[in-house]
């Protein structure tokens, strides 16, 4: 994540992609947030004075995974019948996009779109397909 972080004040306007365009550009403080094998987050605080950025490293992914509707509430649920603790890098990372479809097919056990792909490749292969 680190290295990640000071790649970021090199890249030109051409390597982003603007999010917000009606919002003003501005320099302050920012966040990098990464899903992979982990949640990995990083802030980048502005220091006027030396007009650079430094970075702080965290372990945001380690907070809980704090659901805001029903359908989230029964995937929490779901994972506390099988786990002591679910912490969002749980869910939001490589392997928890996985996760989340596993809930999704008990819960509908409709024929979801991926299923016979999934049926078809090793299980590490899985949130690629998933995510595709």
């Amino acid at each position: 994540m680190e290295a990640i972080a000071y790649s970021i004040p090199a890249l030109s306007e051409s390597d982003t992609v603007e999010l917000n365009p009606q919002e003003k550009s501005w320099i302050g403080n920012r966040a990098l947030i990464s899903a992979g094998t982990g949640l990995g987050e990083l802030l980048l605080v502005w220091d006027k004075k030396q007009k650079k950025y430094h970075f702080s490293p965290s372990e945001g992914g380690n907070t809980n995974f704090s659901p805001a509707n029903e359908l989230e509430i029964e995937l929490l649920q779901y994972y506390l019948q099988r786990v002591d603790y679910v912490g969002v890098e749980y869910l939001v990372s490589g392997s928890g996009i996985a996760k989340i479809y596993q809930f999704l097919k008990t819960k509908y056990q409709e024929n979801l779109k991926v299923r016979q792909q999934l049926d078809q490749v090793q299980a590490d292969e899985h949130p690629a397909i998933i995510s595709h």
